[in-house]
C-alpha cells in the first residue's frame, strides 16, 4: 500500500493542480494534497492496486463498502462488480451535516467577531506578527507551543491567534500582552451571510475527470464538514487585518495547505511580507509541500522559508522551494533542557497520532501486549484527543516527552515524536495499522523499524539499542541570528524606503 501510494504522487499532484483552478477549492484539502486531512490520495493508490491486480490476470475478491469507491472500481475493465452500495442516503446525510456544522461555525464566528473586536485597537501598524494555530500548549505570556520563546527574543513581534481553537482558546491566549485574535478582525455580518455556503463545488471537473467518482467523493466527504466556512472566515478576517493593520510580515506554522497558500494571495495584494516556518516534517508522503499541486505555482509559496534542519531544507527543496528561498531557522519547540533518556527497564512511550482511528488499534494492540507484561506509558494528541482507559501495565500521561527520564522505546504513528525520539537516541517503532494507510513522517534518509499489533509483542520482547541521528540534520539548534536577519529583511521588504 505504501509502495502505491508513493507510485500515485504525480497522478494525484497533477489532478489537485487541475482541481485548485475550481470554485471553493482553497476551501478543500484535496486539493493542495494534504495527506494527513485528505484520503484522496490512499483511495488513488487503492485503485492503483486493484489496476495492478487487474493485469496479473488472476482472480482476486476485493471487497468495498465506500459506495463511491465502490463505484470507480466498477468502470474499470476486468472488474466484475455486484451491487453497488447505496449512494444517495450518505450523500443526503453528509449534506446535511455539513450544512449544520457550517452553520454552527457561523454563528461562533458571529460571536467571536463581537467579543473579540476590541483587540484590534492593541495593534499598531507596520509590525511583524506571528499567525498560529490556538495550541494548549501556547501560553499568554508568548510561549508558544510552534515557535518556543521567539516572542521574548524579539519585543516588536506580535501574536494573532487562528480561529481555528474556539472562543476559549482565544481568550485564555489573548487576555493580555502582544496577543489577539483573528476573530478581531472579523465582521459579524459576514459571519452570518457568507460561511453558511462556503464550500468546495468542483463542478465540471467533477463529472469529467477519469478519477472522477474520486472526486465527488472528496466533495461529499469534505463538504460534509465545518471546514470551508472556517476557510472562508479566515480569508475574510486576513484580508480585513491586512488592510487596517498592514503588518510588515506574517510569520506561521506553514504546512502549505490550501488556506495558507490563499493567506499568501491575500499578503501579496496588501504588499506583506511573508515567511513561513517549517515547525513539523516534511517526510517522504508529505505531497502537500509540493509547489506543483499550486495552479499559481511558486506564487502562492512564502518569500521566505525557515527549516528546522539541513535534510528538512533539502526535502522542501526536492518538492519544488527554490534553495534561494529557505534557510535552516532551527527547532523552536524543541527544548536544549529535555530530561528524556533511554533506559532498556523503563516503559515503552506511546505517542497516539492525530487520526482517532489509528490511535484506538495503537491501544488495541498496546492492550494485548500489555497483557504479556510490557508496560506502556501513553501520551494523547494535544488537539485530538481519543478517548481510553487506563489498564494494567498502560498509563496515561500529560508529561511531554522530553520531560520523560526512562524511556526505553517510542511507539508512535504519523507524529513528530518519532524522530524527535531518534535525536535522543531513543528507539524509535512506527506502527502500521492494519485497517488504514498511515503516512510515513520520516525523511527519505532516514529508516525506521515498522511493526503492527501482531509483532508488537516480538519486537518489544527482543533487547532495545540506543539509536542516535544527528540533531542538526532535522532539529538544530535555533538560529536567532538568522531569524533576526529574516524578520528585518522582511520589514525592508515591505518598506523599500
Amino acid at each position: 500500500m505504501e509502495a502505491a501510494f508513493e507510485a500515485i504522487r504525480e497522478d494525484w499532484v497533477s489532478l489537485a493542480h487541475d482541481l485548485s483552478f475550481t470554485s471553493g477549492a482553497t476551501l478543500a484539502h484535496a486539493p493542495a494534497c494534504a495527506p494527513n486531512v485528505s484520503d484522496m490520495g490512499c483511495m488513488m493508490a487503492w485503485s492503483r492496486l486493484v489496476d495492478h491486480w487487474i493485469a496479473e490476470n488472476r482472480s482476486i475478491g476485493v471487497l468495498c463498502d465506500d459506495p463511491w469507491m465502490f463505484r470507480h472500481l466498477s468502470e474499470k475493465r476486468g472488474v466484475a462488480a455486484g451491487t453497488p452500495p447505496a449512494l444517495a442516503v450518505v450523500e443526503m446525510k453528509l449534506r446535511l451535516r455539513g450544512l449544520m456544522a457550517r452553520t454552527r461555525f457561523a454563528l461562533s464566528a458571529f460571536v467571536a467577531a463581537l467579543a473579540f473586536r476590541d483587540q484590534r485597537r492593541r495593534f499598531p501598524n507596520d509590525k511583524p506578527c506571528l499567525l498560529v494555530y490556538g495550541h494548549p500548549r501556547s501560553h499568554v505570556n508568548g510561549v508558544d507551543a510552534y515557535f518556543g520563546p521567539i516572542m521574548s527574543r524579539f519585543s516588536s513581534l506580535f501574536r494573532v491567534i487562528s480561529v481555528d481553537g474556539g472562543i476559549r482558546q482565544a481568550r485564555r491566549l489573548t487576555a493580555s500582552g502582544r496577543n489577539a485574535s483573528l476573530h478581531a478582525w472579523g465582521n459579524p455580518w459576514e459571519a452570518l451571510t457568507k460561511l453558511v455556503g462556503a464550500k468546495w463545488r468542483p463542478s465540471h471537473i467533477a463529472k469529467t475527470s477519469r478519477q472522477s467518482w474520486l472526486v465527488k467523493r472528496s466533495v461529499a466527504l469534505e463538504g460534509g464538514t465545518g471546514h470551508g466556512a472556517m476557510a472562508r472566515w479566515t480569508e475574510l478576517c486576513l484580508a480585513r487585518w491586512f488592510q487596517t493593520c498592514r503588518p510588515s510580515q506574517v510569520i506561521w506554522p506553514w504546512e502549505n495547505h490550501a488556506w495558507e497558500r490563499q493567506l499568501v494571495r491575500i499578503a501579496r495584494r496588501y504588499h506583506v511580507s511573508t515567511l513561513g516556518y517549517q515547525h513539523s516534517v516534511v517526510g517522504r508522503h508529505m505531497y502537500n509541500y509540493a509547489a506543483d499541486s499550486n495552479h499559481d505555482g511558486m506564487k502562492s509559496l512564502p518569500d521566505r522559508v525557515l527549516t528546522t534542519g539541513a535534510t528538512t531544507r533539502r526535502e522542501l527543496t526536492s518538492w519544488g522551494l527554490p534553495e534561494s528561498r529557505s534557510a535552516i531557522g532551527g527547532a523552536l519547540r524543541l527544548r536544549g533542557d529535555a530530561k528524556v533518556r533511554w533506559n532498556p527497564a523503563g516503559p515503552v512511550f506511546v505517542a497516539l497520532p492525530f487520526d482517532r482511528a489509528i490511535a484506538r488499534e495503537m491501544i488495541a494492540a498496546i492492550r494485548v501486549a500489555a497483557r504479556a507484561g510490557f508496560l506502556f506509558v501513553v501520551k494523547d494528541h494535544p488537539i485530538y484527543r481519543t478517548s481510553f482507559a487506563e489498564t494494567p501495565g498502560i498509563v496515561k500521561t500529560e508529561i511531554a516527552f522530553e520531560d520523560h527520564e526512562k524511556i526505553s522505546r517510542v511507539l508512535f504513528s504519523a507524529s513528530t515524536v518519532g524522530l524527535e525520539a531518534l535525536v535522543f537516541g531513543i528507539p524509535a517503532l512506527r506502527y502500521v495499522p492494519a485497517h488504514q494507510f498511515a503516512i510515513d513522517i520520516t525523511p527519505e534518509n532516514i529508516d525506521v523499524p515498522t511493526t503492527g499489533s501482531d509483532g508488537l509483542s516480538a519486537i518489544l520482547a527482543s533487547p532495545s539499542k540506543p539509536v542516535r541521528i544527528d540533531r542538526e540534520l532535522i532539529f538544530s539548534e535555533p538560529m536567532w541570528d538568522q531569524w533576526r536577519q529574516e524578520i528585518i529583511q522582511g520589514v525592508l521588504q515591505c518598506h523599500p524606503n
